[in-house]
């Protein structure tokens, strides 16, 4: 089934809702606490943190995590596996082992931390989908920030002329990614949803806007006698 304006059920949408609250809470309690021990340094790496997403969105695009998992490797054999310049490789891996997420050997080759390890594709837990729908689409529409605020434009449609589940339906790549992403992401997250509400006291259960399924099928594997209602746009659901 499709849909592309239906805002979702009230029951659906204050479970978001309280999703997204719990994670606000979570991020704002930990952002509070390191600016109550060093507000400088907290806000100075405010300013520095789009360069590490970027950067670990790319090189994990590029599949370098994958590459590493046999062990690690010099700048010189990552750059022929990943088709990046092997000085301009080095230096962004270097800076990036500086913050913890590679790790620098003695003998200068690079190998996994537990935060890049969180990139490969065969990690249960994997943030690969995540961090190239971050690189492809989140990071590059950031910098239509200053339009959107000033003309009340959704992000998406100052950067791109279009709403953007027209501009994904277009753009099938790129809605590709967004899918695996939220996937990925709505993966972590089934187990702490169904513990925290009840499904069970619902004969039907409608997820609008639930891409490839993870939230109803968790919920009607949990729950046998519910039955469920998946809306997407056309090419999700076709798949």
């Amino acid at each position: 089934m499709n849909v592309n304006d239906n805002p979702g059920t009230p029951m659906l949408q204050s479970i978001k809702r309280s999703i997204r609250n719990f994670q606000r809470k979570q991020a704002l309690s930990w952002f509070r606490s390191q600016c109550e021990q060093d507000p400088y340094r907290v806000t100075f790496w405010l300013f520095h943190s789009f360069y590490i997403s970027s950067t670990v969105a790319t090189l994990a695009d590029r599949g370098l995590p994958d590459l590493l998992k046999s062990g690690p490797k010099t700048s010189g054999e990552l750059a022929e596996g990943t088709g990046l310049r092997a000085d301009r490789l080095e230096r962004l891996l270097c800076a990036m082992a500086n913050v913890g997420l590679f790790e620098r050997m003695r003998d200068g080759r690079y190998g996994l931390t537990p935060y890049t390890r969180l990139l490969c594709t065969d990690h249960p837990d994997s943030l690969l989908p995540w961090a190239r729908w971050c690189g492809r689409l989140l990071v590059p529409d950031l910098q239509h920030v200053p339009q959107s605020l000033e003309t009340g434009e959704n992000l998406y449609e100052a950067g791109h002329g279009e709403p953007v589940w027209e501009y994904l339906t277009r753009n099938l790549e790129l809605g590709n990614v967004f899918d695996q992403g939220m996937a990925a992401f709505t993966a972590k997250h089934v187990s702490a949803i169904l513990d925290a509400f009840d499904f069970s006291q619902y004969p039907k259960v409608m997820d609008v806007g639930g891409g490839r399924g993870r939230l109803i099928s968790g919920i009607l594997g949990a729950h046998p006698g519910v039955r469920g209602t998946l809306l997407d746009r056309a090419p999700v659901i076709e798949e």
